[in-house]
């Protein structure tokens, strides 16, 4: 078996803690609109996906462009402090970069709002590749994303795993071929819940957990 040479992260929810930041913003478009928001978990099954994708579903009889618009002015409004890196990302990032790992972003995130550290995110300069909305037209749970960010790394997909809090990042990863991990503080997709085909790999439930398993993968001690 190949080992790993690369971790693939997902961005919101994963790396950072935007849950109740997109929720509110979200709840920002129905309010413009006069609608009632439906429950949370409605809208939390969206997230992985690109922003317009969703609001096209939510939205149908009102301009992609003009709900956007809503959404992103309220995010761009009330990040400041709102954001932050969970508990242990950053010694996680700094430690992957030490062993020697190659890291990319695979995120369904504009580009534009990646490189602006509006979100308290400063650790641009630890990864190898990002993979943004603009990069591709085909989105997860497809494996296109992923597999951009192994021809940007260079490596194939049995040496990559794949981290992220949604259904749809799982599938990305596995559909490309590489080993997936969630993240036990998904508000998308939780650890419970996760079963049948997007069923992931590994379930991690502290950033220390990830460097435990790649440990174990070193080692040749997989499960």
């Amino acid at each position: 078996m190949s080992k790993i040479k690369a971790v693939l992260f997902d961005f919101d929810g994963t790396l950072i803690d935007t849950n109740q930041l997109v929720l509110d913003s979200w709840h920002n478009v129905y309010k413009a609109y006069g609608i009632t928001p439906p429950a949370d978990e409605v809208l939390t099954a969206t997230f992985g996906q690109p922003l317009e994708d969703a609001l096209a579903e939510f939205f149908p009889e009102y301009p992609v462009e003009e709900s956007a618009r809503h959404y992103r002015s309220f995010q761009q409004d009330h990040f400041s402090g709102t954001a932050r890196l969970y508990e242990g990302i950053p010694q996680l990032l700094q430690e992957l970069k030490a062993r020697g790992y190659l890291l990319a972003i695979v995120t369904s995130r504009l580009w534009a709002s990646l490189k602006s550290n509006k979100y308290e995110f400063h650790q641009q300069d630890l990864f190898d590749a990002i993979v943004s909305q603009e990069d591709t037209d085909v989105h997860k749970p497809q494996p296109e994303p992923c597999l951009i960010a192994l021809r940007k790394l260079g490596i194939s997909p049995e040496e990559a795993i794949m981290v992220g809090d949604s259904r749809l990042d799982i599938l990305c990863g596995k559909n490309a071929g590489c080993k997936t991990a969630l993240v036990g503080w998904s508000v998308a997709f939780p650890p419970e819940t996760a079963t049948g085909e997007a069923k992931p790999d590994h379930i991690i439930y502290h950033a220390q957990e990830l460097l435990e398993l790649l440990q174990d993968d070193e080692n040749g001690t997989h499960e």
